[in-house]
């Protein structure tokens, strides 16, 4: 089976592309409104795709979220209450804000179920 090699999207290929967005055209000719308009989507969904770290920010309260349990290297998704997270199978993990060890290190925002029928 061949597979397409898959492209990074890097800070420095954004600023690229915006810098030439501001005064080329692509060849499917597109303007520079529309190239800066996909690039700051891009950046939107990179950015909703990144894993914080829980002293950098907390999820909003009843947020579904995906974190990861340091000490098992294990991702667990849940909601966040007032001060830790509530899985959906009734545990709740606590930020490890001490010791990355225990308790959950990082979290995303959980994906939104698929919107077609199985």
């Amino acid at each position: 089976m061949t597979t397409t090699p898959v492209m990074t999207i890097t800070d420095d290929l954004l600023a690229e592309l915006e810098e030439k967005g501001r005064t080329h055209y692509c060849h499917v000719q597109v303007g520079p409104a529309t190239i800066l308009a996909l690039i700051a989507r891009i950046r939107e969904l990179s950015e909703a795709q990144r894993w914080v770290l829980v002293g950098e920010k907390l999820p909003a309260r009843g947020q579904e979220v995906l974190f990861h349990v340091g000490a098992y290297n294990e991702i667990h998704s849940g909601t966040w209450q007032d001060a830790s997270f509530l899985e959906h199978d009734g545990h709740t993990s606590w930020p490890a804000h001490d010791d990355p060890r225990y308790g959950a290190t990082h979290w995303m925002p959980a994906p939104s179920p698929p919107k077609e029928e199985a």
